[in-house]
């Protein structure tokens, strides 16, 4: 027995819905960080963000999948995204020496440009917390890459399976290198089905009515599988709030793009701005809104801590450097990287301007 779901193909991967949806996201962990820096509760589940957002990068890339190899597949993939990372890592790693007077370490550097941070967890927060995200992914990419034939072929059931095991498989590994504590499972484990879930929705999407296969009596035993192994030995898999709190802001957004009011539309165009330059947004935020932010309060406030009336001013500034970052990186990266040297070309290209700053933390490191 198999259920499948049919809805209107719509091939391209590109949706204004997607990109609103991203603005969502986005402004979900700003309020979060923001109430983080103030003190506030986390009355609106603002990390919930990150999993509409993770979703929404498993969606686009099944959704504009092309007929091209697995290689091929990544680079491009990859020459998309990690160019504008690394960056914001080069950035962030001389502003923190600059602003906070903290010097990163040549290891710390080197992992994050390799992405290798929910491997090497030590390194986990270093040079910004925020940066921790692209440690899960990118080999989430790699894991696309070779679930091609799956996603060519519509079989969304299988590619959720893979999901769920890969999950366990995750945490399994954690819990076996002792770091399962705090930072792997409720930040990155749980998370891991999400992607996997959006990948099922872009094939949906991109191959359309009757012709993927949503559920089947593997999967079905799968989430079984899954829910039982969770119960017995990590609830953590399942009670997540974020997991419910993304669909809830998910479900929101849709009723309100039903509502005929000029208002909710210019929130909408606002949305879909701010989510085309959600990435960006997400690398600087909280350097500039937070950290930045928090030391500069503290030196004018002769190491007191900083109140809510001082900090207020320095979410603002931070809001606007951080908007400002994310139109320049938009500006200069057609320039600096044009699209005539193919996404090889461009990734090769930014990631010896990586492995130069790199080389500059080395030189410089004390000692």
């Amino acid at each position: 027995m198999t259920v499948e779901l049919s809805v209107t193909a719509r091939p391209g991967g590109r949706s204004a819905s997607v990109d609103e949806l991203k603005g969502l996201a986005i402004f979900l962990v700003l309020v979060y960080h923001c109430g983080g820096l103030l003190g506030f509760g986390n009355w609106s589940q603002g990390q919930a963000g990150v999993d509409i957002f993770l979703a929404l990068s498993g969606l686009g890339l099944a959704w504009s999948l092309r007929d091209e190899g697995a290689g091929a597949f990544l680079v491009r993939r990859l020459a998309a995204l990690m160019p504008r990372y690394w960056a914001a890592l080069a950035v962030l790693t001389v502003l923190n020496a600059w602003v906070l007077g903290h010097r990163e370490s040549a290891w710390d550097v080197g992992v994050h440009a390799l992405a290798l941070q929910v491997v090497v967890t030590d390194s986990f927060y270093a040079v910004n917390g925020s940066l921790w995200f692209m440690g899960m992914i990118v080999p989430l990419y790699g894991a696309a890459a070779a679930l091609r034939p799956w996603l060519r072929d519509g079989r969304a059931d299988r590619v959720v399976v893979a999901g769920l095991a890969l999950a366990v498989v995750c945490h399994l590994l954690s819990t076996l290198a002792g770091s399962d504590g705090d930072i792997l499972v409720p930040t990155v484990v749980v998370r891991i089905p999400e992607f996997f879930l959006g990948l099922a929705a872009g094939c949906l999407l991109r191959r359309g009515s009757g012709d993927t296969t949503l559920w089947t009596p593997p999967l079905g035993w799968a989430v079984l599988l899954y829910g039982l192994y969770a119960a017995a030995v990590d609830p953590r898999l399942l009670t997540t709030s974020s997991i419910a709190f993304g669909p809830v802001w998910a479900a929101w957004y849709l009723l309100a793009t039903a509502a005929p009011w000029a208002p909710v539309r210019r929130l909408r165009r606002a949305a879909g701005w701010f989510g085309a330059i959600s990435f960006e947004f997400y690398l600087y935020h909280q350097p500039f809104v937070v950290e930045y932010n928090r030391h500069l309060c503290y030196q004018l406030n002769h190491g007191a801590a900083p109140t809510t009336i001082q900090l207020l001013p320095g979410i603002a500034i931070g809001v606007a450097l951080t908007l400002g970052a994310c139109l320049l990186v938009r500006a200069l990266g057609p320039r600096l990287l044009p699209a005539r040297l193919g996404p090889g070309g461009r990734l090769a290209l930014s990631a010896g301007a990586m492995a130069l700053v790199w080389i500059g933390v080395v030189a410089l490191a004390p000692g």
